[in-house]
């Protein structure tokens, strides 16, 4: 599916990704709080090909399907406040990011 013409999106785990040994990352995270600061790590996903008409609040909601966020950061231009197509997010349920991947990479 395009969206309007665009290329398709582009999302996708680090390229240095390496599963923690035994598969949990102890960190904190407030439920209903959506953090703009995505930390790098394992699960950082990044998603591009966005169009420049989506804003923060359309881009959250699609990548909601998948479950809750724990943090998300859509790349804006400093100048004109526009979106770059490309943003930076987390869920929350790290569990959720393989299935998220595969099924929002290409669409």
């Amino acid at each position: 599916v395009l969206y309007k013409n665009v290329l398709p999106l582009k999302i996708r785990r680090p390229k240095d990704y390496i599963e923690p040994p035994d598969g949990k990352k102890r960190v904190y995270h407030i439920p209903g709080i959506v953090s703009t600061q995505v930390e790098d790590g394992p699960n950082k996903v990044f998603i591009g090909n966005l169009p420049a008409a989506l804003g923060d609040t359309e881009v959250k909601q699609f990548l909601s399907s998948y479950g809750e966020l724990k943090s998300f950061h859509l790349v804006k231009d400093t100048g004109t406040g526009m979106s770059k197509g490309y943003a930076f997010f987390e869920y929350a349920d790290t569990k959720v990011t393989d299935e998220a991947c595969k099924g929002l990479n290409g669409i």
